[in-house]
């Protein structure tokens, strides 16, 4: 019987193209012939997810589990024959749209906040060029917009 036991990601990292899922520092097992083979760091450390295909980039990778002195070495392909490693990857992706939209926000928020600041600079730069010119009206107009 084979089965993995579980697969929580230590972190979660994206780029525009990419999602990379960081998997050194996990409790994975994998239960091969009643033996519980649990996954060591020293071959495969992370998933590479293409976020517009949602294609696995990195699929001949060797993860390397360990069973007292044995050590075996599956490929990331091998591994999705396993249907609850295919369910631990589908709970990660379903949490990557979360992570996107929440960093999407965060950094729109960061660029109004730039924006605003700069508006403002610009409005007060505006307003010393009206009293170096010496106009009235102009200094008026950009005072309601501060």
């Amino acid at each position: 019987m084979r089965y993995a036991k579980s697969s929580r990601p230590n972190s979660i990292k994206f780029d525009q193209d990419y999602l990379y899922v960081n998997i050194r520092n996990i409790d994975f097992s994998f239960n091969y012939n009643g033996k519980t083979f649990t996954y060591v760091p020293s071959a495969g450390k992370e998933i590479i997810i293409n976020q517009k295909t949602l294609a696995l980039e990195n699929a001949r990778t060797l993860f390397a589990f360990g069973h007292r002195t044995e050590t075996i070495y599956l490929n990331l392909s091998y591994l999705l024959h396993m249907p609850s490693f295919v369910k631990e990857l589908n709970i990660i992706l379903a949490n990557r749209d979360y992570a996107i939209k929440t960093a999407a926000y965060a950094s729109n928020y960061t660029n109004d906040l730039i924006i605003d600041q700069l508006e403002q600079w610009n409005v007060k730069r505006l307003i010393d060029k009206a009293l170096d010119n010496k106009d009235e009206h102009a200094f008026n107009e950009l005072l309601k917009l501060l």
